[in-house]
């Protein structure tokens, strides 16, 4: 059940995400032809009350549908049963005497194979990541360089590229997920997808977010030449915000 309300999340959600877009492309087009007067943050003040009233609605509505599929399936008393938390199908140990009753066999799992599984999945999850900063930094340095040659269509190019590489990013670090997951001995179904969960959430948290904490926060000091031929860094962060938020739930939309 913790898979399927998993799925049912992600669908509101995506549906939740399209209303967005009545208020971001607004408030997108407000913010452009409102910069040069002094009521340029208007529009992203008023967005921001949309963004807070938006979560505040859609947090209720989920608990809702929540409740309402729980009664539905009959899931809603399951967090208080005494039953054991089923085996995970993707476990392969051996049967051993339990450290509780030696004279029940119990599946556990190799101390090795668990220990090696662990460092190896700590070590992809740092190479992953690495990864995703230096694909990020090429696609700024190349709009930077494309912009400087003539190309006046680079940072929107290289922003389409970004939300290309995010859902990429996203779709094959959900297999490596699995197969890590698997490498580190998980006996219960329950512990299995809490790491793998983790896992997801980390991931698809850098992935996304990476490129634009980078641009807010420490482009401007750390490289602030990059950010001028887009008007500023702040008119980079726009514009990666407003075509990215646009393409990724588009993308949303189509799974």
């Amino acid at each position: 059940e913790k898979v399927a309300f998993y799925f049912l999340f992600l669908e509101k959600l995506a549906r939740a995400e399209f209303i967005l877009v009545v208020f971001a492309v607004p408030a997108s087009v407000l913010m452009i032809v409102m910069r040069e007067t002094a009521y340029k943050d208007v529009p992203q003040l008023v967005y921001s009350y949309c963004l807070v009233l938006w979560f505040l609605c859609f947090a209720k509505s989920w608990r809702r549908v929540q409740v309402s599929h729980s009664n539905r399936w009959g899931t809603e008393s399951m967090s208080n049963s005494d039953i054991k938390d089923p085996v995970n199908p993707r476990f392969s140990g051996r049967l051993q005497p339990s450290p509780l009753d030696e004279n029940i066999l119990e599946l556990q799992p190799d101390g090795k194979k668990k220990l090696f599984g662990r460092l190896f999945s700590v070590f992809v999850q740092g190479a992953f990541m690495f990864l995703i900063v230096i694909c990020v930094s090429i696609n700024q340095w190349w709009a930077a360089k494309a912009d400087a040659e003539g190309d006046t269509t680079a940072f929107q190019i290289a922003a389409l590229l970004l939300t290309a590489q995010i859902k990429v990013f996203d779709f094959i670090w959900s297999m490596v997920a699995t197969y890590l997951t698997d490498m580190e001995q998980h006996v219960t179904l329950l512990a299995h997808d809490q790491s793998k969960a983790r896992k997801a959430f980390m991931m698809k948290f850098i992935n996304t977010f990476y490129s634009f904490f980078y641009v807010a926060f420490f482009e401007e000091k750390l490289d602030p030449r990059s950010c001028d031929a887009a008007g500023g860094c702040q008119a980079l962060l726009n514009n990666n915000l407003y075509i990215v938020y646009l393409t990724y739930i588009a993308f949303g939309i189509m799974d």
